[in-house]
C-alpha cells in the first residue's frame, strides 16, 4: 500500500513504474503534476482513493500514467483534470469509469490511445461538453463499448479512433456538431454498428 502525504505536490516520471507488489494507492493530498508511466506496470494495482478535497489541483495525467495496470478497476475523474495523456491507461483491461457529471465539463483532450485496450470500460463521452479534442486510436478495442455522443465541440474523429470496439451498435452525432472530418479506420471492425444518429 502506497500512501501520498498532504505535502506531496508532484509524482516525477516512472516514480512507481514496475511496483509489482503496489495493490492500493491512498491520496491525502492535492498533487500538481502527475509524470509520465508514474505507475504504468503495476500489474496489481487495483485501486486509487482520493480522500475528501483531494485530487482537486491535478490539470494533467502524463503520457502512459497507469499502462497495462491490467487489475485496475476504478478511475475517478475530477473537475480540475483538463487533459488526459497519451496511452494513459493503455492495456487497463479491467478499469471502468466514474463519472460525476458536474466533475467532467473541463476535460478538453483525450490522448491517442488513452483508452486502448480498455475492454471493459463503458465510458459514454455525452457528459464531457469542454471536450475539443480526440487523440489517433483514443477507444480502440474498447470492446465492452455499447454507445456514445460526439460532444459538439469536437472537430475530428481522428485515425482509429474507436476501431475494434466490437460491440458499438450506437453512435450519435448532434447537428450542432463541429465535425469536419472522419479519419482513416475510425470505425474499422465495429461489426454490430447499426446506427450513426444526427441528433437535435
Amino acid at each position: 500500500e502506497l500512501i501520498l502525504g498532504e505535502r506531496c505536490r508532484q509524482l516525477g516520471d516512472g516514480a512507481f513504474e514496475g511496483c509489482d507488489s503496489l495493490e492500493t494507492v491512498q491520496w491525502l493530498g492535492d498533487t500538481q503534476t502527475v509524470g509520465d508511466a508514474a505507475f504504468a506496470q503495476c500489474k496489481k494495482l487495483e485501486w486509487l482513493y482520493f480522500g475528501d478535497g483531494t485530487g482537486q489541483t491535478i490539470t494533467t495525467t502524463g503520457n502512459r500514467t497507469f499502462e497495462n495496470c491490467t487489475e485496475l478497476k476504478m478511475i475517478y475523474l475530477w473537475a480540475s483534470v483538463k487533459e488526459i495523456g497519451d496511452s494513459c491507461f493503455r492495456g487497463c483491461s479491467n478499469v471502468r469509469a466514474s463519472i460525476n457529471e458536474q466533475d467532467v465539463p473541463g476535460l478538453q483532450k483525450i490522448g491517442s490511445y488513452a483508452f486502448a485496450d480498455c475492454t471493459n470500460l463503458a465510458m459514454n463521452l455525452t457528459w464531457f461538453t469542454g471536450l475539443t479534442t480526440l487523440g489517433e486510436g483514443a477507444f480502440l478495442n474498447c470492446s465492452y463499448l455499447k454507445s456514445t455522443e460526439i460532444p459538439e465541440k469536437v472537430q475530428s474523429i481522428p485515425d482509429y479512433c474507436f476501431a475494434g470496439c466490437a460491440d458499438l451498435k450506437t453512435f450519435a452525432i448532434r447537428n450542432t456538431s463541429e465535425i469536419k472530418s472522419i479519419g482513416k479506420g475510425a470505425f474499422s471492425g465495429c461489426t454490430k454498428l447499426e446506427r450513426v444518429m444526427n441528433m437535435e
